[in-house]
C-alpha cells in the first residue's frame, strides 16, 4: 500500500494523532493531477473547517485518503 512520505505527516503519526494504516490513500494507477488534488483538498477543508489549523501536509494526506480510500 504505497503512500507518500511527508515529514510533518510523520510527526503526526509519531506522536499518535494519526494512524498510517487508517490514513493510507490508494491513488488511482493513472495518478492524480495537481488541479484534481487541489479540488479534493479544498472540498475536504470546506467539509472539515475545524481542521484548518492542522499541518498542511497532513491535511492534504487526509483529503486524498478521504477521496481515494483503500478498499
Amino acid at each position: 500500500m504505497p503512500w507518500h512520505y511527508s515529514g510533518s505527516a510523520w510527526h503526526g503519526f509519531h506522536d499518535g494523532r494519526y494512524s498510517p494504516k487508517k490514513y493510507a490513500s490508494c491513488l488511482p494507477k493513472s495518478g492524480v493531477k495537481g488541479q484534481q488534488a487541489i479540488r479534493v483538498t479544498v472540498k475536504f477543508l470546506e467539509a472539515n473547517p475545524k481542521l484548518l489549523n492542522d499541518d498542511a501536509s497532513m491535511l492534504i494526506l487526509l483529503a486524498l485518503t478521504d477521496a481515494f480510500p483503500c478498499q
